[in-house]
């Protein structure tokens, strides 16, 4: 169910909202209000680009023409991601502000810009690319800007976010495609300036990472805080993302890098299908399903990519109909690179700009590069069935490294953490009844918080081996050691704060910090076990205390006691 609820209702009415089964709709839309003026902006922002830089998916792209800016772009990228790297202090409110204005201002005056002097493209051709790959830049920032709100907020919040606001760019490119062209220039114009309100008005609803969630739903990808935060997780999604992103690079120019135009049949059909999956993927995350972003997202691309082969293999001289599912191959890319910038700028150790970067070169530098080399080697070596073998195969690798990948994280970090919670088992065992009464606290709330990470790491470990098919009744098991005192208190926290977290519908982050915060951990502490920020600590604390109705750490372990007595 929904965290939020009206400090003043009686306990036994969430207890009889539990009962009625799941949110509506209607549910579903009351509560994430708040989150449409920023996503309207991400849409003006992405719209603004693409119906000026791709002629808004008339075709699959605008040739050599589009991908040459985008690499100058990952260039200048590049220079900045290093740049990132070296200084890791983040930016304050005032300069994510200040860069905020500044790229909305520079993207609404280039894509004028590019409106007016349009006549004027086709004798100066160094003016375009120059005001184009600007353009590109700046609306990269732009998005950069909108995607670095979403910071902290929760895995429904950054899914509907990424995915919403893909949706409505799409209906909206869909519109301008049928306008003439300089009147979609003009549109995109007025669209990129529009960003400018949705600032102001998104500056008047709550912060996004206030927005609810369902109760029971599972971190980013599914999987716990501690191996999203695991940086060869991070290098993992890297690797997938580029290996797909040059396979989207291939299909976009097939077969020899010149881009495909679709009919109206076609281009309709892209937008349907490309609304449909968007849609699909929201529903299953707000519904609670927590493997979508780990495992059925990569399946979806996959399937993408292989459809595309099979149609472009199949309807040699009808090109556009496997266009189709190339197109909404990047689309669904975009949506999940956006998803996958969230997750690590909430997770991550350094300034969300560095993970925009990182993902930008990653995704859009592979799939320029791909593009761009298939148009010079294309004359040299027109090997078609080569072509397809080579795409194929990259799909593969990029399921078999992403999941293989998954899989041997989360062994390695069970392994860790069950071996870390035997040594505090051991600490505290050993410990004197005085020692521990007066110094062994500490440790069993270490060992509270080192077992629970590891049962994570035992649930993420178990979906990864599902998606490979592997039988984990024939894997070897641990085996079971003697329930120590300090598992029994966890046991008795875990059940105690799951029933005050459904009584007075906390949401999971808050039963986290609830946990610490009942073991005695200040509020700085707590943040740093979470890897959030001080302020955000505060903020849950704040909002447990108010659905509570209760006002002192005792209130509530006095409160907490009451269930297991």
């Amino acid at each position: 169910m929904f965290e939020e609820r009206s400090a003043a209702a009686p306990a036994h009415g969430s207890a009889a909202a539990q009962s009625e089964g799941r949110p509506g709709w209607a549910d579903y839309v009351r509560n994430y209000r708040p989150l449409l003026p920023t996503m309207l902006g991400l849409v003006c922002a992405r719209c603004g680009l693409i119906a000026t830089n791709y002629g808004s998916y008339s075709k699959t792209d605008d040739g050599i023409f589009t991908d040459g800016t985008m690499l100058i772009t990952i260039a200048v990228m590049i220079v900045l991601f290093l740049l990132c790297r070296m200084f890791k202090q983040p930016l304050s409110t005032r300069q994510e502000t200040t860069l905020m204005n500044v790229s909305i201002a520079a993207e609404s005056a280039l894509v004028l810009a590019l409106a007016v002097l349009d006549p004027l493209f086709a004798q100066q051709l160094e003016l375009h690319i120059a005001l184009s790959t600007a353009l590109t830049f700046f609306a990269s920032m732009a998005i950069f800007s909108w995607l670095r709100l979403a910071k902290d907020s929760t895995c429904a919040t950054a899914a509907l976010f990424a995915f919403g606001a893909l949706v409505v760019s799409e209906l909206v490119l869909y519109l301008m495609v049928l306008l003439p062209d300089h009147a979609a220039l003009y549109t995109a114009a007025a669209l990129s300036a529009l960003q400018a309100l949705f600032v102001a008005l998104s500056r008047k609803q709550p912060p996004l990472r206030e927005l609810p969630q369902l109760a029971g739903s599972e971190g980013f990808f599914g999987l716990s805080a501690s191996l999203v935060e695991d940086k060869r997780f991070l290098t993992m999604c890297a690797i997938g993302i580029g290996l797909l992103a040059v396979v989207d690079g291939l299909l976009r120019g097939y077969p020899d890098g010149q881009p495909i135009a679709f009919t109206a049949a076609t281009r309709i059909g892209y937008g349907l299908l490309t609304i449909a999956l968007c849609t699909l993927v929201v529903g299953l995350v707000l519904r609670g399903n927590n493997h979508v972003m780990s495992r059925w997202i990569w399946a979806l691309l996959e399937y993408l990519a292989c459809a595309a082969l099979m149609l472009y293999a199949l309807f040699p001289q009808h090109l556009e109909v496997g266009a189709v599912f190339t197109t909404t191959l990047n689309a669904m890319m975009v949506g999940f690179t956006w998803f996958t910038i969230i997750a690590y700028s909430t997770h991550g150790w350094r300034d969300p700009l560095y993970y925009c970067f990182g993902g930008w070169i990653v995704w859009l530098g592979a799939r320029s590069a791909a593009r761009t080399a298939l148009v010079f080697l294309y004359p040299l070596f027109s090997n078609v069935i080569v072509m397809h073998a080579l795409m194929g195969s990259l799909v593969i690798l990029s399921g078999v490294a992403v999941f293989l990948y998954c899989l041997s994280i989360a062994d390695s970090q069970l392994s860790s953490l069950e071996e870390k919670n035997r040594r505090l088992e051991q600490r505290l065992l050993a410990a004197s009844p005085k020692t521990a009464a007066t110094g062994a606290a500490e440790d069993e709330g270490e060992l509270v918080k080192c077992a629970a990470s590891a049962q994570e790491a035992r649930a993420g470990r178990s979906a990864f081996s599902s998606i490979l098919g592997l039988d984990n009744q024939n894997a070897p098991q641990p085996q079971p050691q003697p329930q120590s005192a300090a598992d029994t208190r966890l046991q008795a926290m875990q059940g105690s704060i799951g029933e005050l977290g459904r009584q007075f519908l906390l949401s999971p982050r808050e039963m986290e910090v609830l946990t610490l915060y009942a073991l005695g951990y200040t509020q700085k502490r707590v943040a740093n076990e979470l890897f959030i920020t001080e302020s955000t600590a505060h903020a849950h604390i704040k909002h447990i205390y108010e659905k509570t109705g209760m006002h002192s750490r005792q209130e509530i372990i006095d409160y907490l006691e009451c269930y297991t007595s």
